[in-house]
């Protein structure tokens, strides 16, 4: 547990290192700084989350918040809101939409934007399937929800990091149930026969996935960025030029939108403080250091997960990791606050599980 804390630590330091030689202003410089300190609070929680009732507790705690979450884009959708005149489309997102014009489905997203909405979904996913493994007397609802959450992700809302998601941690979830080696690979194909057929049979899936590839191709034929995968292209192409300049250490804090300010970016306007890659935006301005820090954070967390002895909790902990590491590809996920802080309190349970392990007897822990 207290390897996953100092790695969290560590990204933390850096970032209040490079308040020492970023050239950026400090105004600009805090805000990227003030997103990481709160890696620090995994030192502070883990100590308070000593027993699995706890840790399971946080566990179900964040899966109903989602789930209520949830709840204004399924009766949006179900029609029920309309049949019952409630009100809710006045708390919808500014993404928001009946029928997307571009690419022609819907995007019922209230909560956050679909970025969020499908990340958090798909977590809820994954955590139902835990839980409807091993606890037979709740499969059926479980496993209902779960359904619910894989429909929402598919046919309700327009986020293509959550297909990604859910094509990564529906195939983890079945490879960390299954020890038969030809079972594994029995399932494998089989959700991979499910996911070909969906990508050629759904129209909403096959478009999804198809305007990454149309967006990428504008961007780097027709030089234009002006589009979701363009803008993440061309933060991206500025990130490595930010590396170039420092590679050890990186910029500093700050440096990626001091950047785009001191350039008069096309996209300066947007507010953006970060490369929309948590990766990438970990090397530019705190180097190879920060992105290593990064990374032995997540792989630490993972590792001591599988330590974890009770199974859903292990599972759980594992999905929720890798749909983390996965939402980094697109996005700098410690940077927005629901996510950022969803991953410290998942370190902290992680944290608190093998702390607890290390200090029981050797005869509790070998029970059955």
């Amino acid at each position: 547990g207290s390897k996953v804390f100092l790695s969290a630590a560590a990204l933390s330091l850096l970032a209040v290192i490079s308040l020492s030689y970023t050239t950026a202003p400090m105004k600009l410089a805090w805000v990227d700084v003030s997103r990481y300190l709160k890696l620090l609070m995994v030192g502070a929680m883990m100590f308070s989350l000593d027993s699995r009732e706890k840790r399971l507790g946080v566990l179900f705690a964040l899966a109903a918040g989602i789930a209520v979450l949830m709840l204004p884009t399924l009766l949006d959708a179900s029609g029920v809101a309309l049949f019952f005149h409630l009100p809710i489309r006045q708390f919808a997102n500014q993404a928001y939409s009946t029928e997307h014009i571009a690419k022609g489905f819907a995007n019922l997203v209230y909560w956050k934007n679909q970025i969020a909405h499908g990340f958090f979904v798909s977590i809820l996913c994954f955590i139902c399937l835990c839980c409807a493994a091993q606890w037979k007397r709740f499969r059926l609802p479980l496993v209902l929800l779960a359904a619910i959450c894989i429909i929402d992700i598919v046919f309700l809302i327009y986020g293509r990091m959550a297909l990604l998601s859910l094509a990564v941690s529906l195939p983890l979830f079945a490879l960390l149930q299954i020890r038969s080696l030809r079972f594994r690979m029995l399932t494998l194909v089989c959700i991979l026969t499910i996911f070909t057929a969906s990508y050629f049979s759904i129209d909403v899936v096959n478009q999804r996935i198809e305007t990454i590839v149309t967006e990428a191709r504008v961007y780097y034929k027709e030089k234009n960025p002006a589009t979701s995968a363009g803008i993440r292209l061309h933060y991206w192409t500025i990130s490595l030029q930010l590396f170039n300049e420092s590679k050890l250490l990186g910029v500093g804090a700050g440096g990626f939108r001091y950047f785009l300010e001191t350039t008069h970016d096309q996209f300066s306007t947007e507010n953006h403080s970060h490369t929309h890659n948590e990766y990438l935006t970990a090397l530019a301005q705190y180097g190879l250091l920060g992105l290593a820090a990064l990374m032995a954070m997540l792989a630490l967390g993972y590792q001591n997960a599988r330590k974890v002895d009770n199974k859903v909790e292990r599972h759980c902990y594992q999905g929720i990791l890798t749909i983390f590491a996965l939402g980094c590809l697109s996005d700098s996920m410690l940077y927005n606050q629901d996510e950022g802080w969803t991953l410290v309190f998942v370190l902290a349970l992680i944290a608190g599980a093998t702390r607890e392990m290390m200090e029981m007897p050797k005869s509790a822990l070998t029970t059955p």
